[in-house]
């Protein structure tokens, strides 16, 4: 598996657990390590691949974030309704961040 997320988390479920409780992740961590919780995306608390600023000023994976909005035009972090269409930025820097930490920490 690549360097996903924590899954175990179904789209049914979406914001009802915390990363703590997920199931296993699909990649291994080395011993001791933790991922950073600002890496993780609060919607399906896995680690962002393709993390987006939403309207709301909040990161999300894009994929979590698009699913929701589809759902109900709300911000998950704060339940005010989001202006539609909802725009979404690309998170450049948390992206690179991401990157270079599963690099450095050779998760796989």
């Amino acid at each position: 598996a690549g360097a996903g997320g924590a899954r175990g988390h179904d789209e049914h479920s979406e914001g009802s657990r915390s990363h703590q409780d997920s199931a296993q992740p699909d990649f291994l961590l080395p011993e001791g390590l933790s991922i950073p919780p600002e890496m993780l995306c609060p919607i399906s608390s896995d680690i962002m691949k393709d993390p987006v600023i939403c309207s709301d000023g909040h990161t999300y994976e894009r994929e979590a974030i698009t699913r929701w909005v589809k759902r109900k035009a709300t911000s998950p972090m704060t339940n005010q309704s989001l202006q539609e269409p909802v725009m979404l930025i690309p998170n450049h820097a948390l992206r690179s961040l991401i990157q270079s930490f599963i690099e450095n920490n050779k998760i796989s």
